[in-house]
């Protein structure tokens, strides 16, 4: 390929219909971002919505099948944790098992993978939907924020990501 990476900030003319503008207040007032019901059921999956989606003001409905994704896969992330380590704050990167010699072997934890491969998947989410301080940068949310509003979402996602559980 010959020629230079566009500049992701790069204002596109033509026939471009992505819209990158911040979502109007007027949004969150029709209630346009309802919590799925499959979310409502378990209290672990709507403590996370809770504290990924805030007042809803940085979605637009379109969004919630991403963020509903977003939310199993940090409870999955959660759940792996959980069978990792003990209550004392061991962790457990090994496992052994019984071979069909009657032999034991050690091999790597499986919930290792099995977090690895949620957190990989939730973080490629949390791009697309905007939710890391470089995503929102790139997809240019900041700037038809106020700073009140963006403080508000920065906190709300720490304590997502950052042991809201």
């Amino acid at each position: 390929m010959k020629g230079r990476k566009p500049d992701a900030l790069a204002v596109r003319r033509g026939a471009s219909t992505a819209d990158i503008s911040s979502p109007s207040p007027s949004l969150v007032e029709q209630g346009a971002l309802v919590k799925p019901e499959s979310v409502s059921k378990t209290p672990i999956l709507s403590d996370i919505w809770d504290n990924t989606v805030g007042s809803g003001i940085s979605f637009r409905a379109s969004d919630s099948p991403l963020i509903e994704q977003y939310v199993f896969n940090i409870a999955m992330v959660y759940e792996s944790q959980r069978h990792l380590m003990d209550e004392d704050g061991t962790m457990h990167l090994t496992v052994e098992e019984e071979d069909a010699f009657g032999g034991i072997r050690i091999k790597e934890n499986p919930y290792l993978k099995i977090r690895d491969n949620a957190m990989k998947t939730a973080m490629k989410l949390e791009q697309d939907l905007g939710l890391s301080p470089m995503a929102r940068a790139r997809l240019g949310l900041t700037q038809g924020m106020s700073t009140n509003v963006q403080i508000n979402i920065a906190k709300q996602i720490d304590a997502a990501l950052g042991g809201g559980m």
